[in-house]
């Protein structure tokens, strides 16, 4: 049994004192001021605490809010599709067109023909009564029957002349046989000589009188010709089949001379067939081609098309509007077609070169020109990336989209609804926008 060892009496423990004695009065003040430490110290930490949090919470947002790259939505810039339907306003007009005037002068006697009526070419429209070109006509032809007895008379002068210059010409000759013998003398061999010589020159005066004669008969048969033509202008006729548009006159009124009212008689318009003049922008111009059909349309007739048909154009575009006028003419076998209509002309055509298509919010004008902001790079795959202004030419726009002519390759990624944010190099989050198509 293992011995009992007692604690050295130095450091034996003082009995403590019955549990039922109070404590010391200075103890409980002592706990109390612990107590209220601990309080305040609660309470300071209870306000110090979330006062805290939220400091470094708004803190770290704004960190964030620094660091964070701004995002943008992109869409894939597209090509415009090969087969272009292009809409175009133009005028109807009449295949041939004419005004009909007063040739000859003269009062109406008749008129034929009024404004509605249907002619076919040849048929008389108008009759003028010109008392004074018939006169003319009748002058010219005494004229010319003048100068044919004149020419007559100048050949049968022309005949006596050169009988004379015959009979002169064998009296010469016997003398000149005479006068080698010395049968007559020398003198009257001269006066026979002389006597032959004047012959000759009156055969030549009469020819020349004879030709004279001539020219003066041509001149007369030429003006009475002019005056017959001229007087075939009494009856005003239709140059083509076509509708008369107009008249300008009524029975009895002056017209072709220097006291006329109005020289325009009728108005005449070929109407089976139309012509339609339209402006093609400068970007569809070298798709238009001689013989592609064309789909014609017109208010007064909802839901009807009239065929037509490219026939020619300018061939040179117009230097302020930079348009290609193009002619489309159409056929108006029924005539319910009415010249002076507004038409709108629809055009079918392939372009050899489409443009590229953005959409129209992602134009951006300013002070710079017009530009568009683009990455290059598939948000799939480069969620991160810098941006690049490309400066564009427009060309037409269909409002949803814009055309491209130049400035963008079509592999780029065109920015929707730029914001103020965005410029060059700036590096921004790509997103693709909803029904956006990737690469």
């Amino acid at each position: 049994m293992q011995e009992e060892k007692l604690l050295p009496q130095s450091v034996e423990t003082k009995p403590l004192p019955p549990p039922h004695h109070p404590a010391p009065k200075r103890l409980h003040w002592w706990y109390l001021l612990a107590a209220m430490i601990v309080v305040v110290a609660l309470l300071l930490f209870a306000g110090y605490l979330p006062r805290q949090r939220r400091n470094s919470a708004i803190a770290e947002a704004a960190s964030l809010e620094r660091d964070r790259l701004p995002i943008v939505h992109v869409t894939r810039v597209e090509r415009a599709p090969r087969n272009l339907n292009l809409l175009l306003p133009g005028n109807i007009t009449p295949l041939t067109e004419t005004v009909l005037y007063a040739r000859a002068a003269g009062y109406v006697a008749k008129r034929y023909a009024d404004i509605g009526d249907h002619a076919r070419s040849g048929q008389i429209l108008a009759a003028i009564d010109t008392p004074e070109l018939d006169q003319q006509v009748a002058q010219a032809q005494a004229s010319l029957d003048q100068a044919h007895q004149q020419v007559t008379q100048s050949r049968a002068d022309l005949e006596s002349y050169r009988t004379q210059a015959e009979l002169a010409r064998i009296t010469f000759e016997r003398y000149r046989s005479l006068v080698g013998k010395g049968a007559i003398s020398r003198q009257d061999y001269d006066q026979q000589n002389t006597a032959f010589e004047a012959a000759a020159a009156r055969v030549r005066s009469g020819e020349a009188n004879v030709g004279a004669a001539q020219q003066n008969a041509r001149s007369a048969q030429a003006n009475l010709a002019r005056l017959t033509a001229l007087q075939d202008f009494k009856l005003v006729r239709a140059p083509f089949d076509g509708i008369v548009t107009a008249r300008n006159f009524d029975v009895g009124a002056l017209v072709g001379g220097s006291g006329a009212a109005n020289g325009e008689l009728y108005r005449m318009a070929q109407v089976n067939r139309l012509r339609i003049f339209i402006s093609v922008p400068q970007a569809n111009a070298p798709d238009i081609h001689v013989g592609e059909a064309a789909a014609v349309t017109v208010a007064e007739f909802p839901g009807q098309t009239f065929s037509g048909r490219i026939t020619r154009s300018a061939l040179a575009l117009d230097s302020s509007a930079r348009t290609l006028l193009t002619e489309v003419q159409v056929e108006n076998p029924r005539g319910i077609l009415l010249p002076g209509m507004y038409a709108q002309v629809l055009l079918s055509n392939q372009r050899s070169a489409p443009p590229l298509l953005v959409p129209g919010d992602s134009l951006i004008a300013d002070s710079r020109g017009l530009h568009v902001a683009v990455v290059t790079e598939d948000p799939a795959k480069a969620p991160t990336q810098r941006l690049h202004l490309a400066a564009v030419q427009v060309g037409r726009d269909y409002g949803p989209r814009i055309e491209i002519l130049s400035g963008l390759t079509g592999s780029e990624f065109a920015v929707l609804n730029p914001g103020d944010d965005v410029d060059e190099g700036v590096e921004v989050r790509v997103r693709a926008a909803a029904g956006a198509r990737s690469r």
